[in-house]
């Protein structure tokens, strides 16, 4: 079986999905996408690809994620090019007579929430034969969206077991982070972005009680939000904000610091970095929204979407006071059922089953 993934992502998932023994029998080759000042090639570098590993014999495509066909020059002329070239490559797969793959890890790409940004879902739906979905969750928003879901199949997002080594222990990361030994840590870890809710998570936890310590950590895109935190960071000795991307070697290491992992989103679909905060065992603080209704109450303190800076300093405050060991194991636990075994074995099932001549037929 020769698959063709795109395009190739940063983070450990696919390979922790391709690498799975599950796929030992399988040819899997990706399309790595252009870097940004390149980005405008993206659209006949993936067609050449296509075509190049359709005359090799591949007959299955999965697409990830979509912002590699994103030109990175803002105005409705460029959205518009790049709804038409995503579009156009669909129809390619189509005309090559390729079976598609769609994982919606995100319902509608955080750079296309518009009106483009959701006819490319749309249509990706009803072009895709089949839909994988983390969660039950997911084909509801999906169907709010207006996508066709007859064909979505739920196989969770894995955990990140083995991924990540332990170097330090809570007491030297703190040390090495600069924070003191027995304040109460909050962090944020990730890729940061506006719709993730860190100024909201800054502007509660300036209401919390002097020993308590936030650490932010991830390479922020938007300047203005990334002088915003430096100055935070400045104004105030409880915050640290590490303004990078957080190499492999180092994750471990804030987890190990902290205490409890807040994520404020404001929209989400699948998150893997509450799945990473469950596989270091830490308590969650997260609104309920998208697929982060999937994991148990005990896991942490879970509150309405959409509510203001006061209920989230509340709830930071009541996982802070509350049994923080029971609330990580309950994390671990859930963490424990996201086997990549299981995963591995779903979706290579999946792919036999499409390729199938009877599904072909269909």
């Amino acid at each position: 079986m020769k698959i063709l993934v795109l395009p190739r992502a940063s983070n450990p998932y696919q390979r922790l999905l391709y690498t799975n023994t599950a796929f030992t029998k399988a040819e899997v080759s990706y399309v790595q996408p252009p870097t940004r000042y390149l980005a405008p090639l993206a659209w006949p570098y993936t067609v050449a690809r296509l075509l190049a590993a359709r005359l090799v014999g591949t007959r299955l495509v999965h697409i990830h994620w979509l912002y590699f066909l994103e030109l990175p020059l803002r105005g409705r002329f460029f959205r518009r090019v790049s709804f038409l070239q995503t579009v156009a490559l669909l129809h390619i797969i189509h005309l090559l007579g390729m079976r598609l793959v769609w994982t919606a890890h995100n319902v509608v790409g955080h750079e296309g929430r518009d009106g483009y940004g959701i006819r490319i879902t749309r249509t990706l739906s009803a072009m895709a034969d089949r839909i994988i979905v983390h969660s039950p969750q997911t084909t509801r928003q999906l169907s709010e969206a207006g996508a066709d879901t007859s064909r979505t199949v739920v196989i969770p997002h894995g955990n990140y077991d083995g991924v990540y080594p332990t170097r330090l222990g809570r007491v030297a990361a703190r040390k090495h982070f600069g924070v003191a030994p027995n304040a109460r840590v909050i962090l944020f870890f990730g890729l940061i972005r506006p719709y993730k809710g860190v100024e909201k998570l800054l502007e509660a936890f300036k209401q919390l009680k002097s020993g308590d310590h936030l650490l932010i950590a991830g390479e922020c895109q938007p300047p203005d939000l990334a002088r915003s935190l430096t100055a935070a960071a400045t104004e105030y000795r409880n915050i640290t904000f590490i303004h990078q991307s957080v190499p492999e070697e180092e994750v471990a290491d804030y987890f190990a610091a902290a205490d409890i992992v807040c994520m404020p989103f404001q929209t989400i679909t699948t998150s893997g970095s509450a799945i990473l905060a469950a596989t270091f065992g830490k308590p969650l603080v997260a609104p309920r929204l998208g697929a982060i209704k999937e994991i148990p109450a005990g896991a942490g303190i879970f509150y309405q979407p959409g509510s203001d800076s006061h209920t989230l300093q509340h709830a930071l405050e009541q996982a802070l006071a509350g049994n923080l060991k029971s609330m990580g194991h309950t994390a671990r636990h859930y963490a424990d059922t996201l086997s990549w075994d299981d995963i591995a074995a779903k979706t290579y099932a999946l792919y036999q089953e499409i390729l199938t001549p009877s599904s072909i037929a269909s």
